[in-house]
């Protein structure tokens, strides 16, 4: 069989590709605040918006939200709040996104899904 007799497999673009850790998460309950969070942060990366976190704390109550920097969105996560807390901030910052295309364990999307609601 020549090179060009062979089926070529398709692929998608590396940003749909899902991560390690979401594939763990896709298999088994996501429980693990720090999991979540990472998963989160994973998705918030392949769409695209940096995640930083910096001492917010002082300046209000507030532990974070979307911001643009330069052009590009940030997303600011006060980094002294509990994970509980960070989850919450990435989860409303992520949950009017359009995550169709997007691989995300169902647990997460169960979670973006109730935030929108």
């Amino acid at each position: 069989m020549s090179v060009s007799e062979r089926a070529t497999p398709t692929r998608r673009p590396a940003y749909h590709r899902p991560t390690d850790a979401a594939r763990r998460a896709g298999k088994e309950r996501v429980t693990d605040l720090t999991e979540k969070r990472s998963l989160l942060e994973d998705l918030a990366r392949r769409l695209g918006i940096d995640v930083r976190y910096e001492a917010l704390g002082s300046r209000g109550s507030s532990v974070g939200g979307m911001c643009r920097l330069h052009g590009r969105e940030v997303m600011l996560v006060d980094a002294h709040a509990p994970v509980a807390e960070q989850v919450g901030v990435l989860l409303d910052a992520l949950s009017g996104r359009d995550i169709e295309a997007i691989f995300v364990p169902p647990a997460i999307r169960g979670d973006l899904e109730r935030r929108r609601e």
